[in-house]
């Protein structure tokens, strides 16, 4: 019961994203850190996932009995996804960027700043193997629960809208490994400064790479401890506890991660404003739009290791599809598929297009249409949904597709 013990709440969730450093080597842990070269953000979300699973095999060697009486550990599989609104901060500023802005980077490849004020940030393909940053993600809940996966690679970004709703922005993939966190208390009333090993109640509530607060101390400069091994009850972290100690005996052991990582001011990208163009028919009338970028990254699994030890990028599919009402003046853009024709580009802008507002612009080159059929309900309007596959211009183009995000000076 909520009333008797505290219980995590989704409302209450913080969802970090910490990039990986220039100087890592995949998979590594990264614990936010704001003074960090890649520092973290916090994703304003409306759903996350994140899920861990490994195999454990029945041992089914000769035996005397019927039944299995021991179980073999295999590869850990481990993934993730979150949803949210489109939130564009003002890019007045060089120092802003949308929170979303490094599982963007990584999905696509690369990131550009340019302009000044109002800045723009290109998100664009690339084709080396190494372009994407690996990600820590990390979501905490009330000081109850927090859950962290990393060697995180985005697998699928998807952009859509649909009759009025707001645009959403939506990512998922796969990770190395993950860590869950619960509470627990101290169990040891002879702690001092700097030491590194505390016994709790329950060694059973954290994990490595747990993030924790141990009593009022969050640890050098607010970023609380990190686990490091679990013997037991006693726990093993850094960095050691504060000068003057400020943990006792029975205080809790929680959760935590840092107040002050940047959760940018950014504004709410509604559905009623916006556009697609198609080639030279401008402002084209759509129930709704999507596009999805699939990177087919494979984890590759090494003998004598139960984690994903490297991501290859496979090739990369880049899909979606515009919905039409069946007006005759669009007819055409069923008639058309039958001649395979890519000969006009899509620019869907969301957002305003008045001075201080934001947008988000999506460029595809060279759409193909596929074909589906053509929806007929008893007595109401025809819709038509016309599928499609972004191509690249040239077989050494990157321009499938790019995405700019800025503020409308």
């Amino acid at each position: 019961m909520g009333l008797n013990n505290t219980t995590a709440l989704g409302r209450n969730q913080q969802f970090i994203i910490q990039p990986d450093q220039s100087s890592d080597t995949y998979p590594t842990f990264n614990q936010p850190d704001n003074t960090a070269s890649n520092p973290p953000a916090e994703l304003t979300i409306l759903t996350s996932s994140m899920s861990y699973e490994q195999e454990r095999k029945n041992r089914a060697d000769v035996s005397q009995t019927r039944d299995y009486f021991e179980r073999i550990s295999g590869n850990k599989t481990v993934t993730w996804a979150c949803e949210s609104h489109l939130l564009i901060p003002d890019l007045s500023s060089s120092a802003n960027r949308p929170d979303w802005h490094w599982l963007m980077q990584n999905a696509m490849g690369q990131a550009a700043s340019s302009g000044s004020g109002p800045y723009v940030w290109t998100y664009s393909l690339t084709q080396g193997q190494d372009d994407s940053t690996p990600l820590t993600l990390l979501r905490e809940l009330n000081g109850v629960l927090a859950e962290s996966v990393w060697g995180a690679m985005c697998e699928e970004m998807t952009i859509s809208v649909a009759q009025g709703d707001e645009p959403k922005l939506a990512f998922n993939g796969v990770a190395s490994d993950y860590a869950i966190t619960g509470t627990t208390t101290v169990s040891d009333g002879s702690l001092a400064a700097g030491d590194t090993i505390v016994t709790v109640a329950d060694g059973y509530a954290v994990t490595p790479n747990s993030i924790i607060k141990i009593g009022s101390d969050t640890g050098a400069g607010n970023k609380g401890f990190k686990v490091t091994s679990i013997s037991g009850n006693d726990i093993t972290f850094t960095p050691g506890l504060s000068d003057p100690v400020a943990v006792t005996n029975g205080d809790a052991v929680v959760p935590f991660f840092d107040s002050d990582i940047d959760k940018s001011a950014a504004t709410l990208v509604n559905g009623i404003q916006g556009q697609l163009d198609l080639g030279s028919v401008t402002d084209l009338e759509v129930n709704s739009f999507t596009v999805t970028v699939k990177n087919n990254f494979k984890p590759i699994n090494e003998a004598f290791k139960a984690t994903v030890q490297d991501m290859i990028p496979g090739r990369r599919d880049i899909t979606g599809e515009i919905v039409v009402t069946g007006r005759k003046d669009r007819i055409e853009l069923i008639t058309r598929r039958y001649a395979f024709q890519t000969d006009r580009n899509m620019v869907a802008r969301f957002g305003g297009n008045s001075s201080g507002d934001e947008k988000l612009t999506i460029t595809i080159a060279k759409p193909e249409f596929d074909f589906s059929e053509v929806t007929i309900p008893e007595a109401e309007e025809v819709t038509v949904t016309l599928p499609f596959t972004a191509l690249a211009t040239t077989d050494t183009a990157t321009d499938a597709i790019s995405i700019a995000v800025t503020s409308v000076s």
